[in-house]
C-alpha cells in the first residue's frame, strides 16, 4: 500500500538521485471532501492574523501549476481560494481559502475532522 501511494505522490528528480513530491495525474478522480479534511488536518493551519481568519494549505512542495490544479479541485467543491507566494526565491506557494468560503469548508470537513484538529478550522 505504501509503495502504491508513494509512486502516486513522488517521482525522481531530473538527476534521478532523489524523489520530489508531485500532484498525482489522477488527483481529480481520487479527491473528495474526506481528502480535504485530511489535507487540512495534515498540511493546513488556521490563520488568525488580523482580519484574515481563514485556512492556509501548505503546498510549498508543489510547483505553481500543481497548486492551480489543487485550487481547481477546491473550486469544484464551491470553495474559493487564492494562491500566495511564500518565498519568491524558492517558488514556494500556499493556498489560502477565501474568508467567504470558510463556512462552506467547515460544513464540508467538520464531520470528517478529528476533534483534536478542529483548531485548524478555527473552532
Amino acid at each position: 500500500m505504501y509503495t502504491a501511494l508513494h509512486s502516486l505522490w513522488y517521482k525522481k528528480n531530473n538527476e534521478g538521485n532523489k524523489f520530489i513530491k508531485i500532484v498525482p495525474l489522477n488527483i481529480s478522480e481520487i479527491f473528495s471532501v474526506i481528502s480535504l479534511a485530511y489535507w487540512i488536518m495534515d498540511d493546513g493551519f488556521f490563520d488568525s492574523y488580523g482580519r484574515t481568519k481563514t485556512v492556509i494549505l501548505c503546498t510549498d512542495s508543489f510547483i505553481e501549476e500543481e497548486c492551480i490544479i489543487l485550487q481547481s479541485l477546491l473550486e469544484k467543491l464551491d470553495i474559493k481560494s487564492t494562491l500566495k507566494i511564500r518565498n519568491k526565491n524558492k517558488n514556494n506557494y500556499r493556498i489560502r481559502i477565501s474568508k467567504t468560503s470558510m463556512d462552506r469548508v467547515i460544513a464540508l470537513v467538520k464531520p470528517h475532522t478529528h476533534n483534536d484538529f478542529l483548531y485548524k478550522l478555527g473552532l
